[in-house]
């Protein structure tokens, strides 16, 4: 599985490279890559211990990912590095079948595995991916659903912060994992006993693989914490109503340059460490599914001065502000939890009720559409 995901990576990253290098000056298609793949067997035959469709899916994968450049919905493609994503696709359903306990695989014969849930409707594309150490094989399926009625429940906004994860404009508030200290020591043991050890020997691939289990095991706690989260608003409110967070730009380094060095950088970077242990992008990734799937719809407002606007009066200064945890207008007296407050300012400028500023942009409620729409909706809250 190694071999092939590696042959699928040249193949995909040799593609890319042939579309900047003559795209300006040819036309270059899929079709015409996918029709060289003969050619390129011959010249290097170990290639062909890949299976054809598997390339010819990598081949596509970077037309689709210049396709969503022109658009305007992606950015440019980059070369596909090892330990990134490493996997490969079966485009056709007949090339694979299954049982309960085996799967079979072209160039892989029948693969033992254990089956999570069963295979419903038409199966469309098989594809094969590495997470951590373990290789999993997910099946998609083609499956008719009914069109989601638009829901006419209870709206919500949510504040999302670092020592309440998910704080709701109602007052609740919903936790999210983070790395304790005993998780974070045993991290940076894996890693160091990683970095001692001499390349290519045996005990660093042990070392690594201890590290990339323990890593692999903390991002589907993350995960599945997100979707727990998610689950109990989505199945609470129909509207509700986030900030549109950049996290990039949030956790950016403070570290500065050798003429103009930063400050702080040490707290800055334990600040960086749990906003991404929360992942606020995930949780919204999830949020929007699960409430597109009931109906419901996803409002992303502009994140400026939610927590120095006081939601009764609407004046905004840093004074209110007292502390991480409470809220004191200095205008009109107004006290509250910090976090609720700002909650309440995300709905009221979401769904233009009360004070909080001008109304967001709403996500979309559709399958189909959803993603599109946010981006839209995220280039015109900016």
């Amino acid at each position: 599985m190694r071999r092939i995901a590696g042959i699928c990576r040249l193949v995909r990253n040799l593609a890319l490279e042939q579309r900047k290098v003559w795209g300006k000056r040819h036309k270059i298609t899929a079709v015409n890559q996918c029709n060289e793949l003969k050619a390129l067997k011959a010249d290097f035959p170990w290639i062909a211990e890949a299976p054809h469709h598997c390339l010819q899916q990598a081949i596509r994968d970077v037309d689709g990912a210049f396709n969503a450049f022109f658009k305007g919905t992606a950015g440019f493609p980059k070369f596909k590095k090892r330990g990134s994503r490493d996997g490969f696709r079966y485009p056709d359903p007949k090339q694979f079948r299954w049982q309960e306990d085996a799967i079979f695989l072209p160039k892989l014969g029948h693969v033992p595995w254990k089956m999570h849930r069963d295979v419903i409707d038409r199966a469309k594309t098989a594809t094969v991916s590495m997470e951590g150490d373990w290789w999993f094989v997910s099946i998609s399926v083609e499956q008719e659903v009914e069109e989601p009625t638009r829901s006419s429940g209870p709206a919500i906004g949510i504040d999302m912060g670092v020592a309440t994860p998910i704080v709701l404009s109602d007052g609740q508030s919903l936790d999210l994992p983070k790395l304790c200290n005993r998780q974070r020591r045993r991290l940076k043991a894996l890693g160091q006993s990683l970095s001692r050890k001499k390349k290519g020997s045996r005990n660093r691939e042990r070392a690594r693989r201890k590290l990339a289990h323990y890593q692999a095991h903390l991002a589907r706690r993350r995960l599945d914490m997100a979707h727990r989260a998610a689950a109990i608003v989505a199945r609470n409110y129909a509207h509700v109503a986030m900030e549109h967070l950049k996290l990039r730009n949030m956790t950016a380094s403070a570290a500065g340059t050798v003429e103009e060095p930063g400050r702080n950088v040490r707290a800055k970077s334990g600040l960086n460490r749990v906003l991404l242990d929360v992942a606020p992008f995930q949780f919204r990734t999830v949020l929007q599914d699960k409430l597109e799937r009931s109906g419901g719809t996803l409002t992303l407002v502009d994140p400026r001065n939610t927590s120095r606007t006081c939601s009764a009066c609407g004046h905004v200064a840093a004074e209110n502000r007292e502390s991480q945890a409470v809220f004191s207008c200095v205008s009109c007296g107004h006290t509250a939890h910090a976090d609720v407050n700002a909650a309440i300012n995300i709905k009221n400028r979401a769904f233009g009720t009360g004070t909080g500023g001008p109304p967001g942009m709403a996500c979309g409620s559709n399958r189909t559409g959803g993603r599109k729409q946010e981006r839209s909706a995220i280039s015109l809250a900016a």
